[in-house]
């Protein structure tokens, strides 16, 4: 089995693979080079960032952990005159495509969006957008159990 971070990574994965703009190009990396104009774009990348663990003081006994980690979902479009209308519809579709799950199958306890923002780079052949959402799901492990999510 995985840590439960990453059984979260795969299950939002799975659950914006499909969305109507960005359909199947769905990427579980920070490194995926989306610079290039093509079939990938419009596309996402999601991955985890920093992870905060309380240990619970109420219940000593079965030491059950309070996690929450930072899930980062780019949205990535090649610079159009249409460039932010389709990076927003980006957003929109990701909102509420993780709201409609946002239990994640049992994995979390809950899902909140914390910020976006919106960038344009030129690191590529062409100049790209990129909508940066960020999110922070809350999650139960036992001490020493992070394959388990309770």
């Amino acid at each position: 089995m995985s840590h439960v971070r990453t059984q979260i990574r795969d299950r939002v994965e799975t659950v914006l693979t499909g969305l109507t703009t960005t359909s199947t190009n769905v990427f579980a990396s920070r490194v995926h080079p989306f610079f290039n104009e093509g079939s990938e774009l419009p596309g996402l990348c999601l991955y985890t960032a920093t992870e905060e663990v309380e240990n619970s003081e109420e219940d000593a006994i079965s030491h059950i952990q309070k996690r929450s980690v930072l899930m980062i979902i780019e949205g990535y479009e090649a610079a159009t005159t249409m460039l932010e209308t389709t990076l927003d519809l980006i957003a929109a579709e990701v909102e509420t495509a993780l709201m409609a799950d946002q239990f994640l199958t049992g994995l979390s306890h809950g899902i909140d969006l914390v910020g976006t923002e919106i960038e344009l780079t030129g690191d590529g052949e062409k100049p790209v957008g990129v909508i940066v959402m960020i999110y922070r799901i809350y999650y139960l492990t036992g001490e020493g159990a992070p394959e388990m999510a309770l």
